[in-house]
């Protein structure tokens, strides 16, 4: 079954896939694009599997942004706890004196040693942000280009995840549910949104 729209220029007909009307020639918009796929998504089951995918991928973005939020807030509230303690130790040496142990393999002052630990909680809290905005930003993005922003996203949260494992392997076992759920979600709209495409090429091939 053909699915097309009217070309809002020259009344000819837009199919799935093309980029510009083959009447006139005047370049098919997003909002074309996006109605010409729900319309073949009406018509094939098929395409409905796929985009129910894609759509669940697509939540998922915008849920990992609220989540980067919160757990952001949740580490930098443990992080400043254990600062204080820390730097209630420090408080009673001499700024200027050289910490007895070694600091990442690195001999720092006591004054350094404060900096870093007052630091650390905002860094904890700025990197969360930066990610929230990251997966906001791709959410938004989706709207347009769903596989580059499903991808981009697939590719950030593997990366965020395996580099806190590397640094730190505890973090492999915290929340290891949310995460395999959310990897699933984003690898199978990857999938979904490459079959989904295809299912476009093929119909405007047979159009």
């Amino acid at each position: 079954m053909k699915v097309s729209i009217m070309c809002p220029a020259c009344s000819g007909q837009i199919v799935v896939g093309d980029k510009f009307c083959e009447s006139c020639g005047a370049a098919v918009t997003d909002e074309q694009r996006a109605a010409l796929r729900e319309r073949l998504e009406r018509s094939s089951g098929d395409m409905a599997a796929h985009m129910k995918h894609v759509r669940e991928a697509r939540q998922t973005i915008i849920l990992l942004a609220v989540m980067f939020v919160l757990g952001g807030v949740v580490m930098y509230l443990l992080a400043r706890g254990q600062a204080e303690a820390a730097l209630a130790n420090l408080r009673e040496m001499d700024p200027e004196m050289i910490f007895p142990q070694p600091i990442g393999g690195e001999s720092m002052t006591v004054a350094r040693l404060r900096d870093l630990i007052e630091s650390e909680p905002r860094q904890l809290l700025l990197v969360n942000l930066f990610l929230s905005a990251l997966m906001a930003g791709l959410w938004f993005w989706a709207k347009k280009s769903l596989l580059p922003a499903i991808l981009v996203a697939l590719a950030v949260f593997v990366t965020v995840h395996v580099a806190s494992a590397i640094i730190d392997p505890k973090t492999i076992v915290q929340g290891v549910i949310i995460k395999i759920v959310a990897l699933v979600a984003l690898t199978r709209g990857v999938k979904a949104a490459l079959a989904a495409r295809r299912l476009e090429a093929d119909h405007r091939s047979l159009a």
